[in-house]
């Protein structure tokens, strides 16, 4: 069910968690090299990362055109998946499926 510009509850908290991160990440390492106050660049960066949400739910919006609900949040799952940062439930197979039985030949 959509919360937020078309975006799921889930998907708007993975939005908030990754700008977050960026935001606080990137306030620190500006403030920390132009001013020496790391702890500052932090503490800017949390108000900034709630600037960063309406911009990054819309840049998303515009993705999931025509896509399900939890569209991008399942592909999130298997790109870790597949970097082995998260464990997935769902079950992923490379190669080829056939119900031909080879054996009636």
């Amino acid at each position: 069910m959509p919360i937020y510009r078309d975006c799921t509850l889930h998907e708007l908290m993975v939005l908030f968690v990754l700008c977050l991160m960026v935001c606080v990440a990137l306030g620190m390492l500006l403030l920390g090299l132009v001013a020496g106050q790391v702890l500052l660049g932090a503490c800017i960066g949390v108000p900034v990362s709630f600037l960063g949400i309406p911009v990054a739910a819309k840049r998303l919006q515009q993705a999931k055109v025509g896509k399900p609900l939890g569209y991008y949040t399942q592909r999130l799952a298997l790109w870790l998946e597949a970097k082995q940062l998260y464990s997935t439930p769902f079950l992923i197979r490379q190669g080829i499926w056939s119900i031909n039985d080879d054996k009636r030949n």
